[in-house]
């Protein structure tokens, strides 16, 4: 039976993070002029657009006319990514998908810093946060500390008028109180050089805002210092206020 038509059986509109498989492995059925299934009939599949990757790229068709793919590996930025099959000289069908970053996303987890301080660092390709760096100095903790970071953008943070949130809620935390000497976080981001950019602690509990000293801006990220991670060093405008505050609630304090 010659084959007249490929479509798509399976696997198109997924949504995967970047660099991670979709649910689905693509497929197409062939048929023939009648409808039919044709089986025997090669189909190639090709990665058009995304930089992912297809770990089979060629199928034979079955008895019910279906070739799959490989596993499809999206690309390492978000965005869409495309896988094209062809079957001889039958019109091509497109696969899409798109790369996405879940809401909230771990940077760093668990890792221990003791004494002699570390750099920290968070290196992913295709991830706006790539770059990230944590600077803990030599004893800047007589102890062994605990550290993690996590990005999430579930978190939206109410600021005044004509101030812009960018990009996602960073988490940190070690456990510890006020280090004795400035700890420095560079997170990467792009913004307009006559933006004026601030850094800030915020209380989820209360929607407290409290400054943090900016160290250093270039066209690709920003530096700031803190003394200390820790929600209770959080300064809140009115003790009565924080004597009000549960641990429970205060346990939020610390994000940045």
């Amino acid at each position: 039976m010659i084959p007249t038509t490929v479509a798509i059986e399976a696997g198109d509109n997924q949504e995967a993070e970047p660099g991670a498989a979709v649910a689905l492995r693509p497929a197409v059925v062939v048929r023939g002029a009648s409808g039919t299934p044709v089986p025997g009939v090669t189909v190639s599949f090709r990665v058009d657009s995304g930089g992912g990757s297809l770990s089979i790229a060629s199928a034979v068709t079955g008895a019910n006319g279906v070739a799959a793919a490989g596993e499809w590996s999206l690309g390492p930025a978000e965005g869409a990514n495309v896988v094209v099959a062809t079957a001889g000289t039958l019109t091509a069908v497109k696969f899409h998908a798109q790369g996405k970053f879940g809401l909230t996303r771990t940077l760093i987890a668990s890792r221990s810093v003791d004494p002699a301080g570390a750099t920290l660092r968070y290196l992913r390709q295709g991830d706006p946060l790539s770059g990230f760096q944590l600077v803990i100095p030599a004893d800047a903790y007589h102890t062994a500390s605990t550290w993690s970071v996590v990005a999430d953008s579930s978190i939206t943070v109410p600021l005044p008028a004509d101030f812009s949130q960018v990009g996602p809620v960073l988490s940190i935390g070690n456990g510890q109180g006020y280090a004795d000497s400035l700890m420095s976080v560079t997170v990467p981001m792009r913004v307009p050089s006559d933006f004026v950019v601030a850094p800030f602690f915020f209380d989820p509990a209360s929607g407290t805002l409290e400054g943090i000293p900016l160290l250093a801006r270039t066209d690709s990220s920003i530096t700031f210092a803190t003394r200390h991670f820790s929600g209770d060093k959080l300064a809140v405008p009115q003790a009565a206020f924080r004597a009000a505050v549960s641990a429970a609630a205060q346990s939020g304090f610390g994000t940045i």
